[in-house]
């Protein structure tokens, strides 16, 4: 007999030996095993032995057991002794004391989750092997619970689908509360975030990702020549070289990047093809808007040269930039900066959701993959910033960088769940400088350090900002502030604490003069707000809170107080099990003041939960307020949500909401096909959903409502999304609707990736938007392989207010045939300006290769650019001849019938005449005698 199959590591990291039957243990005490685990029953079965006129009975956790639970008797297997069983017997979570006579045994039973253990199993940035991190659910005894699955969130890609697509959320299958996570291997060392989901708590978790330590080395320089003519050498000289290196040096791990023709970015959105018929995945290491990028990674330290997010934390930096940067590690860290920043970089620039899918830059032609996109989170009354969240370009969202709109994964509206303001910073650099721009770099350096306290000084554009953050954390409690100093002053600082369920402290304070012109620049003022809820009883609660907000003095107004406006109250409230009601004072002064009445009434059941509170004025000019939150859940990890805010005669706001304490996953394994990787896929079509209607389809709905009674300006959005996955394909349709300033948007989005069979995979996806703006984007392509045949085709199109001021339509096809020492490739690429009925141009293109042994081969190309409309044609057409001189170095010579000016394309020399290039190809054993270089 013999087994056939794939062994899989992380199964066989699970496995444990199997339980020998007909093991007992070798007192009295037979059954259960010492130290045995009980699952899935909260009773068991004893089997003891012992003389037959003994009337002692066991006991469990100090408790005799009844007689009456006596089950079965029967003679011993030698015959002196007598063999009792008791059945039913209960037991209790962890661990559990059998005693008989003088003989103790233990029985653990697994109960309910209470923690989770985190433990890395591998965690290299070798770029091959994936980070596996063992996850265990542990009882109160600090034994594996009994849990199926767990519902987690990740930074990193996983590898393994969703062990239950038909949930909320990725969930990892678990064995014994066991389960190995296995995700995307790490080019380049980085702390991974997991957050893990128990009942309505989250748990958070960092994995460091380590250098791998290994040498490797990559490089190619390629030097093309013209022989005669009239031009000169510099003309007539082409040469392209690139290399990567990663290795151990002086107790840490070097790694450099250098490319002449600057440095890859990545093509999350899949620019030319939009599928590529595999499961690949793309990865750039070191990116930089310079040649070279670099990376020493130290236990003790980290300096880099490279495009990043510069390790200054107490100063909010707009966004990425390339730059040199030193940090040290451990519990005091002092870090730095140094950059010369473009001067076409636009920082800073705030976008205002308008809740659609669809961001707009302002500005055409962004340069690939410079920009940064950061939702922040601010406090409705206060403007405190509650939070900020980086986008991942590729996974969140895919810009369109000759337009500059942004296609989002999850539509955002101008208000979250808890009615606070959200809005996008940008940063991105332009392909080409802003009319008046400086050409010049602007100096940008800084330095910070911290242990809890920090302290920091940072120069950007001829700005200086110095600044000092702390945070201290004792038990429940957590405090932290900020101050910055630039010409004026902005300063915020926030106090948390909790001390049992239902007690709990939370004050946020933000403060900025007008004089200010650093870094974070907000609106001028003061804002403070508080709340201190407390339980006075099994049944009785109390709860203060405060407002305050206070804008500058307006030159000539005649209010000195500068327009400020506070209101504090009190709140008693009775519980009394689902419902708690509630009544207490408000008193507001400054421009609006006098005393209101305060009424609350809640109910809290199993799926349903509600919440309703008013203030009715009594005197003064104080308006009434009416706060209203409903809640539906429809799984035990998400619920439906409706929040209101209400004053009447001023303004109105509302949101509707699917949450989820994780929020929306949106991993690319999710849109992973047989025949196409998931990250293309997501990148384009990508939805938020997080109710599943089926084992196959999930949904998303959102809402919001804003409303100024006042001036009568109102904003509105509503949306829903939809995914369908299957086994060999994958759809997604969401619709955004949005009322804003008296006009009505509307955006569409949906896409489908399928095989249609083992060989072809075809995909579609398409973006319109109605309304005030009108346009249309859609893109289809297909991947074609096989073994000696491969073929890629594409098709896009973007018109109207999608396609910016140069709407256009592309298309093209290309294929490879490989036959033994024989390669051809061709393929054609049409691109067409829809303002220009004369601009179609397209480029036909055929190459041929021929290995005529290990050291020689021959070829030809023939390539044209055709514009019908004005009769253009450019053709280029020749041979070539190669001999590999060296391992990993050729020599070839060719000769163009026809030619035209250009760059080489792949090596390519165009220009007209004979030619020598010289391709030399290098990896990490070149020189040595095991060693050997190939051509690649």
């Amino acid at each position: 007999m013999r087994l056939v199959g794939n062994l899989d590591p992380g199964d066989y990291g699970l496995a444990s030996a199997l339980p020998v039957d007909g093991a007992e243990n070798p007192g009295s005490v037979k059954l259960p095993l010492d130290g045995s685990q009980l699952r899935q029953t909260n009773q068991f079965t004893l089997v003891v032995e012992t003389d037959p006129a003994s009337t002692e009975l066991p006991r469990v956790n100090g408790v005799p057991v009844s007689a009456a639970q006596l089950g079965h008797v029967r003679p011993s297997a030698d015959g002196q002794r007598e063999r009792r069983s008791y059945y039913a017997l209960p037991v209790h979570p962890g661990k559990n004391l059998i005693e008989f006579g003088r003989e103790q045994v233990t029985l653990n039973y697994a109960g309910p989750t209470v923690r989770y253990e985190v433990t890395p199993l591998s965690a290299q940035a070798d770029g091959s092997t994936p980070v596996r991190v063992r996850i265990r659910a542990l009882d109160a005894a600090g034994l594996p619970a009994e849990q199926p699955t767990v519902t987690l969130r990740t930074s990193a890609e996983p590898l393994r689908p969703d062990a239950r697509p038909g949930e909320v959320g990725y969930q990892l299958e678990l064995h014994n509360g066991e389960g190995v996570l296995e995700l995307r291997p790490q080019i380049t060392p980085t702390a991974l975030r997991l957050e893990l989901l128990r009942d309505q708590q989250v748990s958070e978790f960092r994995v460091d990702v380590r250098p791998g330590g290994a040498a490797l080395g990559v490089g190619l320089v390629s030097a093309a020549v013209g022989l005669g003519g009239t031009l000169p050498l510099a003309q007539r000289l082409h040469v392209q070289a690139r290399a990567y290196y990663e290795g151990p040096l002086a107790g840490g791990q070097l790694y450099v990047a250098a490319d002449s023709a600057g440095l890859p970015r990545e093509d999350s959105g899949k620019a030319r093809g939009l599928t590529y018929g595999d499961s690949s995945s793309e990865a750039v290491p070191l990116r930089g808007s310079d040649p070279v990028a670099a990376l020493y990674e130290h236990p003790a330290f980290r300096v880099a040269y490279r495009d990043q997010e510069v390790p200054v934390n107490v100063v909010p930096l707009p966004g990425r930039m390339t730059a040199l940067s030193a940090s040290t590690k451990g519990n005091v860290r002092v870090s730095g900066f140094a950059a010369l920043l473009p001067g076409d970089l636009v920082q800073a620039q705030v976008l205002r959701p308008d809740g659609t899918r669809l961001l707009r830059l302002g500005q055409e032609d962004i340069a690939p993959a410079s920009e940064t996109l950061t939702v922040v989170t601010r406090d409705a009354q206060t403007g405190t910033e509650l939070g900020r969240r980086v986008l991942t370009r590729g996974v969140e969202y895919v810009l369109d960088e000759r337009t500059g709109i942004v296609s989002l994964a999850q539509p955002l509206d101008a208000t979250d769940a808890e009615l606070h303001r959200v809005e996008v910073l940008a940063s991105y650099r332009l392909s080409a400088p802003l009319p008046g721009a400086r050409p010049l770099r602007r100096a940008g350096r800084g330095g910070d350090a911290q242990r809890r306290f920090g302290v920091a000084a940072v120069s950007l554009d001829g700005r200086g900002t110095i600044g000092a953050a702390g945070e201290l954390r004792r038990g429940g409690l957590q405090v932290s502030g900020r101050a910055l100093l630039s010409g004026g002053v902005q300063a915020e600082a926030a106090l948390d604490g909790h001390w049992r369920s239902s007690d709990a402290l939370s004050v946020r304070a933000h403060y900025q003069d007008e004089a200010y012109q650093g870094l974070g620049k907000g609106e001028a003022g003061l804002r403070a707000s508080g709340r201190y809820q407390v339980m006075l009883g099994e049944r009785l609660g109390a709860a203060l809170d405060a407002t305050y907000q206070r804008a500058p003095s307006k030159q000539g107004s005649d209010e000195q107080d500068g327009g400020g406006q506070g209101e504090v109250g009190a709140l008693l409230t009775y519980r009394a099990q689902p419902w708690t009601v509630g009544g207490g004072l408000r008193w507001g002064f400054g421009s609006r003041s006098g005393l209101s009445a305060a009424g609350q009434l809640g109910y809290e059941g199993k799926q349903v939960s509600l919440s309703v509170t008013h203030s009715q004025p009594l005197s003064g000019t104080v308006r009434p307020t009416s706060d209203f939150k409903v809640a539906y859940r429809l799984t035990p990890h998400a619920a439906l949500a409706l929040t209101d805010h209400y004053v009447w005669g001023d303004a109105h706001s509302a949101a509707l909401t699917l949450d989820t304490r994780l929020g929306n996953v949106n991993y690319a394994v999710a849109y992973e096909l047989p025949g196409a990787g998931g990250a293309g896929n997501r990148a384009r079509f990508g939805v938020s959903t997080s109710v599943p209607l089926g084992a196959r389809t999930t949904l998303g709905l959102r809402g919001s409502a804003l409303y100024d009674l006042q001036s009568g300006g109102s904003e509105l959005g509503a949306g829903a999304d939809l995914r369908w996955q299957g086994e060999r394909a994958v759809a997604t349709l969401g619709g955004d609707l949005a009322w804003r300033s008296g006009q009505l948007q509307a955006v569409v989005r949906g896409g489908v990736s399928g095989d249609l069979s083992e060989r072809l995979n075809v995909s579609a996806d398409a973006t319109a938007e109605l309304g005030a703006r009108q346009g249309l984007k859609f893109g289809v392509g297909y991947a074609y392989r096989s073994a000696g045949f491969s073929s890629l085709g594409y098709g896009r199109y973007a018109g109207g207010s999608l396609g910016g001021s140069r709407p256009e339509a592309s298309a093209g096809v290309s294929a490879e045939y490989r036959q033994g020492a024989l390669t051809v490739r061709g393929g054609v690429d049409a691109r067409a300006l829809l303002s220009d009925p004369g601009s179609l141009t397209y480029q036909p293109s055929l190459g041929l290769r021929a290995e005529l042994n290990a050291r020689f081969s021959v070829g030809g190309w023939a390539r044209a650019l055709v514009q019908p409309a004005s009769s253009q044609v450019l053709p280029g057409y020749g041979l070539e001849a190669g001999v590999q001189v060296l391992p990993g170095t050729w020599l070839s010579a060719g000769y163009n019938l026809a030619g035209f000016e250009g760059l080489p394309s792949a090596g390519l020399y165009t220009r007209p005449g004979a030619y020598l290039r010289l391709d030399v190809a290098l990896d990490e054993g070149a020189g040595k005698k095991t060693g050997k270089a190939h051509r690649r």
